[in-house]
């Protein structure tokens, strides 16, 4: 047990190699890298992480050491669940190889503000942004915790269809203000006033499949069962596993 732990904080900090680490599952099942660190969240999201079932996980703090070395082959799509402001080489790079190479990728609630410098980033890949502060016309985007909400699926995509057309009632943080493309395909939405409306879309990206997904602040959006089956089918999805 302290050896598996002493290993687990090597990875999180970098000090050991990327390597697909089978947390739960059998080999075959999706092999995903989840970028975490810049962002507030609640410990109990690793408990989250614990029940997707089908994906064996390895969980990275830092965008610069989850991609500091060509992850293709390695892992079939990627979590981005971190808050940053811009990626140097040569993270960059790995990360633009990755997806253009048919990588998977999940953007998730705050990680929707990382990269305000790089518009192919979030014009042409994630098709949404969360703005950290006023730029040019756009003002800055908004956030409200502890919001009572409904989240409608708005198509019978794979991501979503866990639900079979049913709302879904979520206790969570919404957000306002985002720039979101229109050429996303929504899947969730809303109407409460502190949000945009939509919650849950595929990128625009056509390379790769990409799904961004708002939601996700807390443990009552981690334990909300519809939830964690929405984020464990988006991660099937985009690594191809699920039709």
């Amino acid at each position: 047990m302290k050896l598996w732990l002493c290993c687990f904080a090597l990875i999180l900090s970098g000090a050991l190699p990327l390597q697909a680490q089978p947390h739960n599952g059998e080999p075959e099942n999706v092999q995903l890298l989840i970028v975490m660190g810049g962002g507030t969240y609640e410990s109990s999201v690793f408990r989250l992480f614990e029940t997707l079932d089908g994906v064996n996980y390895t969980v990275v703090m830092g965008d610069t050491v989850a991609f500091r070395e060509d992850i293709r082959g390695r892992f079939d799509a990627v979590l981005m669940y971190n808050l940053s402001g811009s990626l140097a080489e040569p993270a960059r790079t790995n990360l633009v190889q990755f997806i253009e190479s048919g990588g998977g990728l999940v953007v998730w609630h705050h990680a929707l503000a990382n990269y305000g410098d790089w518009p192919w980033w979030h014009t042409a890949v994630v098709g949404g942004r969360y703005f950290l502060r006023p730029e040019g016309d756009h003002a800055a985007s908004t956030y409200q915790q502890d919001e009572s909400m409904v989240a409608r699926p708005t198509s019978a995509h794979p991501v979503v269809s866990s639900l079979g057309g049913h709302p879904m009632h979520l206790y969570d943080e919404t957000y306002k203000g985002l720039w979101i493309s229109p050429e996303v395909e929504v899947l969730l939405s809303t109407t409460l006033t502190s949000s945009d409306g939509p919650l849950v879309w595929v990128g625009p990206y056509q390379a790769a499949r990409v799904v961004a997904i708002q939601p996700g602040h807390g443990s009552s959006a981690y334990f909300n069962l519809g939830f964690r089956y929405i984020l464990r089918d988006a991660i099937r999805w985009v690594a191809g596993d699920l039709e």
